[in-house]
This record gives C-alpha cells, sequence and structure tokens, in this order.
C-alpha cells in the first residue's frame, strides 16, 4: 500500500466515527432530550400511595419484626423493597428462613391503617444492590386458602431514572416509624449523585426529601407519579445542620424485577436441580472460618496453604423428621470422609459442614463435597488448598457448541433435543461438551428471554479438565413463550453461546426468503466476546464504496442496516440480493471500524446466513 493510499484509508477511518453520530441522530434526539420535573400531580399522588404497601417481616429464632415499605410493580403480586427490610446484607442472610414477609394493604381512603391482607415470599434479591422483590403467595389470615384471581393491588408504573437531574422534585412515600401506623409522604428535590465505585454511573440519587426507619423498600416518584427509585437510607451529622437521604435508582432494580415477573430459575454444575419444592439443600458456599452465626468468612474457592478446616456452609427447607442427608468429602478423587446427617425435627433454616484434619494443616491438593438428600443428589462442588495459583481460565479452554433439550435421559443425555419447543415446558437444558477446563476458575452463565437478562449465576469450575455437562432453566409453572438465550463464560471470556425458542415465538435464525441472502449475527468486543449493545453493521448498495460514502454519510447511499441488541446479535433489515457487489462497515461507538469493499453474495450463498465481527477498542 502506498502512502497516499494509506493516508487515504486512515482519513476515510477517522471520518467513520462521524456516520456512526450521523446514523443515530435522528432515533435518539427526542428520547434524550431532559425536562425539569415538577410537582406530582393529585391523582398521580393518590395512584402512588395506594399503591405503597408496608411490610413486616418475622424474626427467626426472636420476638420481633423487621419492618419497612414497598412498591407494587405488577398486578400479579409482585412488590419491590430494600433487601435490609428482610435480611442481613452484610450476610445475605435472610431474616426467617423461610424468606416470607406480610403485607398490609392502604384502605382506599388513604386516612386509616393499612389493613394485614396476604403473605409473601422472596423470588429475587441482590444484598449488594440491597433490594429484594417480593411475590404474594397466600392470605395472611387463612394460609391455606386459595387466592383470589384480582387481588385488588394498585400498580405503580416505573419510570426511567436516566432522566433525573439535580433540582428535580421527588416525592417519598412509605410507612416511616415517626409517621405512626398510615402511609406518610415527603417531598423535596434531587440534591446530587452518588457514584460509589467511580464507574461513571450513579448508585445512588441524594435528596433532602426526608427518608427515616420504615421508610425503607418504599418509593420515589416523579411529577407523573412513576416510580423512579427506592428510598434507602438517610445521614445526618447532627440535628442542626439537616439531613441528606439516599434513593436507589429504579433502573438499577430492573433487571431484578424483570427476572421475578418472567418467573424463571435456573440450576447449573452438571448436577441434579434441587427440587422447586420438599426437602432440599441451596446457597453452599466455602470459607475457613465461620463466625458465631455460622455465616462463612471470606467464601471462595481457592485457599492457601496451612488451612487446618474448611466449612461448607448451606441453607435446607423443609425437611422432616427423618429426612437424610447424606454428604462425601473426597481429596484429588478420593473419598476421605462419608457420613449420614438425619433431621431429629422437621424445619427449615441453615446449617453448616466441615473437613479438618485433627487441628494438623489440610493437605494440599483439589477437595470435592457431594450433598444427597434423601438419595438424590443436590450438590456437587469444589475448592482447592495450596499450589500454585490458577493457570488462565481460557488458554487452552474449548467448549463445544451448545445443544439444547427438553429433558435429560438416565445417562444424562439431550432427551428430545431441538431449538423449538412447545408452550407449556418448565424446563429447558443446555448440553455441551469441555475440554481443557482448570478446577478452581469463576464460569458464569448468563440466560435472556427475549434479550432481558433473566439470570445469572457464577460458580467455581469443578468437574474436571474434559467431559461433557450441562445446566438448565425452569418456571414452577411454565416457561415463559419466547426466545431463550444462553451465554457461558470462563472468567471474563465468553466461550460459547446458543438459543432456543418456547411456543410461538421467534426462532433463533431468520426465515429463509428467495429474495436474496439475509445476514445475521453477532457484533462482540474483540477481548472478552461479549457482545456489543448499539453496534451498527452498513451495507452500501452495489457500486457504491466505502470512500464514497465517508464523504457526506448519506442514507440514500445505503442499501440495508442492522443494530445490535443488548446481547450485540444484529440482523439486517432487508435481505442483499444475490450476485452483486457490496461494500460493508460495522461501526461502534468507541471501537475501531471494520470496513471493506467488494464483498460477493453469490447465487449460491446459503442463505440465512450468519457473520460475527469482532471489534477492538480504539
Amino acid at each position: 500500500m502506498t502512502k497516499q493510499k494509506m493516508k487515504q484509508k486512515m482519513k476515510i477511518m477517522s471520518r467513520l466515527a462521524l456516520a456512526l453520530v450521523v446514523l443515530l441522530t435522528g432515533t435518539l434526539v427526542t428520547a434524550t432530550q431532559p425536562r425539569t420535573a415538577q410537582a406530582v400531580g393529585r391523582n398521580e399522588l393518590q395512584r402512588a400511595l395506594l399503591g405503597t404497601v408496608r411490610v413486616a417481616v418475622a424474626l427467626d429464632g426472636k420476638n420481633g419484626y423487621s419492618t419497612g415499605s414497598g412498591t407494587v410493580v405488577s398486578d400479579k403480586g409482585y412488590v419491590v423493597t430494600n433487601f435490609h427490610v428482610v435480611g442481613d446484607t452484610k450476610t445475605g442472610r435472610f431474616y426467617n428462613s423461610q424468606r416470607v414477609a406480610a403485607l398490609a394493604i392502604n384502605q382506599t381512603n388513604l386516612r386509616g391503617m393499612p389493613t394485614w391482607i396476604y403473605t409473601a415470599r422472596v423470588v429475587q434479591s441482590d444484598p449488594k444492590l440491597d433490594v429484594a422483590i417480593l411475590k404474594i403467595v397466600g392470605l395472611v389470615d387463612n394460609e391455606k386458602a386459595a387466592l383470589p384471581a384480582n387481588l385488588g393491588l394498585t400498580v405503580v408504573p416505573i419510570g426511567n431514572s436516566d432522566d433525573v437531574q439535580i433540582g428535580d422534585e421527588v416525592s417519598v412515600l412509605g410507612f416511616p416509624g415517626i409517621g405512626g401506623d398510615t402511609v406518610t409522604f415527603t417531598q423535596g428535590r434531587i440534591s446530587g449523585f452518588l457514584d460509589e465505585d467511580q464507574d461513571s454511573e450513579s448508585e445512588w440519587f441524594k435528596t433532602d426529601a426526608e427518608v427515616n426507619h420504615g421508610n425503607s423498600g418504599g418509593l420515589a416518584v416523579n411529577d407523573a407519579g412513576e416510580m423512579i427509585g427506592i428510598p434507602t437510607a438517610g445521614y445526618s451529622d447532627r440535628e442542626d445542620i439537616g439531613k441528606i437521604s439516599l434513593i436507589r435508582p429504579v433502573k438499577l432494580a430492573l433487571p431484578l424485577i424483570q427476572a421475578a415477573l418472567k418467573d424463571v430459575g435456573g440450576s447449573g454444575n452438571g448436577t441434579t436441580a434441587p427440587p422447586a419444592s420438599g426437602a432440599r439443600v441451596s446457597n453452599v458456599r466455602f470459607a475457613t472460618a465461620i463466625d458465631r452465626n455460622g455465616t462463612p468468612v471470606s467464601p471462595g474457592s481457592r485457599f492457601s496453604s496451612g488451612a487446618t478446616a474448611v466449612y461448607a456452609t448451606f441453607s435446607f427447607a423443609d425437611f422432616r423428621k427423618g429426612t437424610q442427608l447424606v454428604y462425601a468429602w473426597s481429596l484429588d478423587g478420593k473419598k476421605v470422609v462419608e457420613d449420614t446427617i438425619v433431621a431429629k425435627s422437621a424445619g427449615s433454616g441453615d446449617d453448616w459442614l466441615s473437613v479438618a484434619n485433627n487441628s494438623k494443616p489440610l493437605p494440599d491438593g483439589k477437595y470435592d463435597l457431594t450433598m444427597q438428600v434423601d438419595g438424590k443428589e443436590q450438590f456437587r462442588g469444589s475448592f482447592v488448598i495450596g499450589g500454585a495459583a490458577s493457570p488462565s481460565p481460557t488458554g487452552a479452554t474449548t467448549w463445544s457448541a451448545i445443544t439444547f433439550a427438553q429433558g435429560l435421559d438416565k445417562s444424562n443425555k439431550p432427551a428430545k433435543p431441538g431449538t423449538q419447543f412447545a408452550s407449556g415446558i418448565q424446563e429447558a437444558y443446555a448440553f455441551w461438551d469441555f475440554n481443557g477446563t482448570p478446577d478452581g476458575a469463576e464460569w458464569t452463565r448468563v440466560w435472556y428471554l427475549d434479550d432481558q437478562e433473566v439470570l445469572r449465576e457464577s460458580d467455581s469450575w469443578s468437574q474436571g479438565a474434559k467431559g461433557s455437562t450441562w445446566v438448565s432453566i425452569y418456571s414452577e409453572s411454565a416457561l415463559p413463550d419466547g426466545t431463550y438465550k444462553l451465554e457461558l463464560y470462563l472468567g471474563d471470556t465468553l466461550l460459547q453461546n446458543g438459543s432456543f425458542a418456547v411456543g410461538e415465538g421467534s426462532v433463533t435464525a431468520p426465515v429463509v426468503t428467495d429474495e436474496g441472502v439475509q445476514i445475521f449475527g453477532m457484533i462482540a468486543d474483540a477481548d472478552t466476546g461479549r457482545g456489543i449493545a448499539g453496534a451498527i453493521f452498513v451495507v452500501l448498495k452495489p457500486g457504491v464504496t466505502i470512500a464514497d460514502w465517508s464523504k457526506d454519510f448519506a442514507q440514500d447511499k445505503i442499501y440495508a442496516i442492522g443494530t445490535a441488541d443488548t446481547s450485540g446479535n444484529y440482523q439486517l433489515d432487508k435481505p442483499l440480493p444475490r450476485e452483486q457487489t457490496y461494500s460493508m462497515a460495522i461501526l461502534a461507538k468507541n471501537y475501531r471500524p471494520v470496513t471493506d469493499d467488494g464483498i460477493e453474495v453469490t447465487a449460491d450463498m446459503e442463505s440465512p446466513r450468519e457473520i460475527n465481527i469482532s471489534l477492538s477498542k480504539s
């Protein structure tokens, strides 16, 4: 390439950054125009007050309750609150092992005390974020009675917390202790933002509106009566200099809300998933020490040489008198301890197991723990003591393409495999082969439903270097119809992904057409393998080169275009006629564009055709 051509190409490439702006301007201007929020209207306030509920959570082993507030976000009985209303944010432990709360609903005239009507259970939670989602499951005065078809709830619409600006008026609703037993309304302004981890995204709104004990988990609304946040805490140095309160933006809670509304859960590690009901164990964590409450101290999957004991803390639920918990510890594949615990009474709660060596240091090596409840394996996990640091998790690791199925046979192989399943199935499985995977490495599975993340789980790899495994996603009722996608990560690297559909949802690949070649695929970060949301794939009209288009970025020079969704998946908006030659450009903010001229679509090219693109940071 001559210097003149090199300069010309560099000039074209630099101008492509402008192309991204030109392409997006028309669609983003109206969506990003800020406006100053005014006082909430009377009707909107009435709706917000009726959608605010009181929450009470009984404390296991104590004669007391934790109380707070919540917000109704679905007429199906879903309520948003703070995690610290239902549990301890430092340990992640719930105040009662059943994760149950009582809900009081406001009277329509808003003048009397709310009525305790429903019981609810925590279905989604994040202690670090301090958010929990409750779902109504029963009646306070009759546990055995069926819930009415209409719960009589007032739903508060969710607003866009990204629109909030300093100076906007904000209304706070809830049940603060100083306000007595009736719902209380206070008002103030957004005083500022707080970015705790310095990642350019605010974790808190600061406000001068009053947030007191009991307000926690309640409602913060804008002038339209839309939920913009969750009142969480209030701080004051001295009473004479005022008080600043903190509101968690609702945007940060949306993944939990969406996951709860879609009513899905998952399992992994290639072991039998804990049943949705009946005796079961869950939340197993390893640590070299526990506190007086049995909570793990600095849990992990790799510990230094010299550890004299390792504890496995876990939760158990719905144990009956006589339920048998069989556990076994193995060291480097050889069983060293096996024992059985028989429940002396019925109940649920938290407990721990340990492996030790008579106060001497445990030998270095890989330890495995298996747990069976009444003959069914419900957990298999591992940790490592001593040895060299873990190798790069993706150095020589390969994971095969994912095979989806409705079930698994007696040999743990796919049963009824496919990519399109009928409505009404409760569980779907994902199978793959692995090679060169180091034990102790962190791996993550992320499930999406119709491009919305509904489940994310991480564990330490404990299945050896080579073999086959599976994970599943399930619902206690039925998996909602739609398109599901699974992403599998080892460390921060995306190793594999795949999709399937349930019911009448869209299929994995575009429909074949005789009009030309339909192009689809994924645009991903070259370093992490993760999809780039908002990336654009542009195909110019035959005869138009990248150099021609870069002069003015005219829309009439574009033949087809596709924009990546939140997972990086795209599809061109029209098929490409065959026996033509095209120029193509792939663009994303903060990434170096990829361009090429002279791409030929032949007469025999298959359709649909998958084209996956990796972009490097600029």
